[in-house]
């Protein structure tokens, strides 16, 4: 969803800049670029990371997380370039939907709903159902579980290196849609079921 559905991931990781910049830490955005489709709980050993356990890392987070819905809120994380026109031509094509993130199925419904398009998927997948994070296959696994899917005609869209990761694990073959595509592509150029496009429309 966040990077694939939503223009979101540089958005989380500038608010995390923000917060901690409040707090006397300043980092730059790159020295977060590991946060990118992570769970929260290993993000939040990150932060800790970074600034030494010199505060406590889950009143950050809280902090954070208001600046986020603040930002969904506005519009300010907003769908993908060329995502509604793609997600209506599916829909009305008959193709089951489905969206498998790690992030919360709260923050997954308030994304979904305030951009419009939550009744477009069947099925939501979200962190509290598994037991392993991305790259391991749990999340793609459990939306394999719904009668709605199976391996052999489901199709992962993904945006990073660790989501490729999880749904090839998982057996489905997936479209890397990156603006870095070139740099990721290489790791996965001698796998099958893979494929890279640069975004999803041109203009």
């Amino acid at each position: 969803m966040d990077g694939t559905l939503v223009e979101s991931e540089s958005i989380y990781l500038q608010l995390w800049v923000e917060v901690l910049a409040k707090h006397g830490f300043q980092v730059e955005v790159d020295a977060l670029a590991k946060m990118k489709g992570r769970d929260a709980q290993t993000n939040n050993q990150l932060i800790a990371e970074i600034i030494q356990n010199k505060a406590p890392v889950q009143a950050l987070r809280k902090e954070r997380e208001q600046l986020v819905n603040e930002a969904i809120d506005t519009g300010r994380i907003h769908l993908k370039k060329g995502m509604q026109e793609l997600l209506t031509f599916l829909r009305t094509d008959g193709y089951n939907l489905g969206v498998a993130t790690m992030s919360s199925k709260k923050r997954a419904e308030h994304i979904l709903k305030s951009n419009g398009v939550r009744d477009y998927f069947a099925e939501l997948v979200t962190v509290e159902t598994v037991k392993h994070p991305k790259p391991a296959p749990d999340i793609y696994l459990n939306a394999l579980k719904s009668p709605l899917f199976n391996e052999k005609t489901a199709l992962a869209l993904e945006d990073t290196t660790l989501g490729c990761q999880a749904a090839l694990a998982a057996g489905i073959p997936v479209i890397l849609i990156s603006a870095a595509k070139k740099k990721l592509a290489q790791t996965f150029q001698c796998q099958d079921g893979f494929g890279v496009i640069d975004f999803l429309r041109q203009s």
